[in-house]
């Protein structure tokens, strides 16, 4: 029975028969150690990769995580940042607005020392008045202008000759009668059902025998007339030459109708800054512009002290029948118009 194997050439001898199994046996051993290798890396590289896949199932949400805390982070720094920043200007505005609030409640009260000094300068000095009125003229020199300040010789004539309103332009008295008017022209005072005499129609106003004796500056009218024409006026003594259009009264021309274009056929009605200021607070506007708004070229009723306003008596139809251009009936007007209806 032979041991050497088939595929042995038989015309070899024993030795090298046996030779050649020995070689072939190696080399069956090689490829069995070279298959086994084989099989063992495909083994370590399959555990390989499903370690990977197992560690990367592990990072791969831990790391979605860690970027989703990241931006979560991120999110949470703009969103203080734009708190704090919207508080730093929250604060920036409230504190303006406080200074602004604080400013114009300064100049509030300023306002409101300068008028109460005023009011008490307006009237004439009387015996024991000094002290009160060098109060009130060191209060309207600390609340006014520099270039509004008054001088020396204005402050002694205001503590002991004259009132705030007697004065020209260049500081100098006015002649008492002028101040007496400038009075009436400023009084705030409305006029009870007691005042107004009712039986005084505007037709008895620009009568040719409407002379300073007719009437009297302590009556009140109610009358109903037509606005030909509305102007804002101007400085003059009454307001101490103010260059403020605050300070200006409203004139309105009065006639019978919109037919009425000549002068010598109207009389002037005057809304004046201090009823201006008392209207404002019970909600009516006495501006000039709302005053031409909603009153010309309308009939109205007018309520409102009578004043001979003697300035004008070189104006005036009633005094100067001869005039070729009058700019007036006569020298009674309504000053200061206390209150103003539409009739239409």
């Amino acid at each position: 029975m032979s041991t050497t194997p088939d595929n042995i050439d038989p015309n070899l001898s024993l030795d090298d028969k046996i030779k050649t199994a020995q070689l072939q046996k190696l080399l069956a051993e090689k490829k069995q150690i070279e298959n086994d290798l084989e099989n063992k890396k495909e083994t370590s590289s399959e555990k390989f990769k499903n370690v990977a896949l197992g560690v990367a199932g592990v990072l791969i949400p831990l790391l979605g995580f860690y970027f989703s805390y990241l931006q979560h982070s991120k999110d949470i720094q703009i969103s203080e940042m734009e708190k704090k920043n919207e508080q730093t200007l929250d604060s920036m505005q409230k504190n303006q607005e406080f200074r602004l609030s604080a400013l114009q409640k300064d100049k509030e009260i300023s306002k409101n020392y300068i008028e109460l000094g005023i009011t008490i300068l307006s009237s004439k000095p009387t015996p024991g008045s000094d002290s009160l009125r060098t109060w009130a003229v060191k209060v309207v020199n600390k609340y006014s202008d520099t270039d509004l300040k008054l001088n020396y010789n204005t402050q002694h004539q205001l503590i002991s000759t004259i009132s705030i309103l007697g004065v020209n332009e260049n500081n100098h008295p006015l002649p008492p009668k002028v101040q007496d008017l400038d009075l009436l022209k400023t009084r705030s005072t409305f006029p009870s059902e007691t005042d107004i005499n009712k039986s005084i129609k505007f037709t008895d106003l620009i009568a040719p025998d409407a002379n300073e004796n007719k009437f009297s500056a302590k009556t009140a009218v109610e009358i109903t007339a037509y606005i030909s024409a509305i102007y804002m006026g101007g400085p003059e003594s009454s307001n101490s030459f103010s260059k403020n259009k605050d300070d200006y009264n409203v004139r309105l021309y009065l006639s019978t109708g919109p037919d009425v274009r000549d002068r010598k056929y109207q009389i002037i009605a005057q809304v004046t800054p201090a009823v201006r200021k008392i209207a404002a607070k019970s909600g009516k506007d006495y501006s000039f512009e709302t005053l031409k708004n909603q009153f010309l070229h309308k009939e109205v009723k007018i309520q409102g002290w009578l004043l001979y306003n003697f300035m004008h008596k070189g104006q005036s139809f009633a005094d100067n029948p001869d005039l070729p251009n009058p700019q007036r009936a006569t020298c009674w007007e309504i000053t200061p118009i206390t209150k103003i209806t539409a009739l239409e």
